[in-house]
């Protein structure tokens, strides 16, 4: 793009959609890493509410409290090596406190 020219309503949506799946894919590759750190915490479970595009959730135990993300069936492949576990009560809560406290306090 050049200095000067406007973005229509297309372009601009389509980068909002572009940065959407780089968040998203950066948060799955946390959760990962998550998943690595407690394996004996990490499991895939079906969420009480499955959708043909989310069917699981990736359900990590950590020292901070429990961490929960809706996986894709896209993404499902790359937590092919932890255990599935019949459905739970995990609440899917806010995930940023548990997070905060693991960076701030540690394990």
């Amino acid at each position: 793009m050049r200095k000067g020219q406007t973005l229509t309503a297309t372009d601009r949506a389509e980068r909002s959609r572009a940065t959407t799946r780089h968040v998203m894919a950066r948060e799955l590759m946390y959760a990962g890493i998550l998943a690595r750190l407690w394996p004996q915490e990490a499991y895939l479970t079906t969420s009480r509410l499955p959708s043909d595009m989310f069917p699981s959730l990736l359900c990590v135990t950590t020292p901070a409290g429990p961490l929960v993300w809706r996986i894709s069936t896209d993404e499902e492949p790359f937590f092919d090596w932890l255990p599935r576990r019949s459905r739970t009560n995990e609440a899917a809560t806010d995930r940023l406190p548990v997070l905060q406290n693991l960076a701030a306090n540690g394990w």
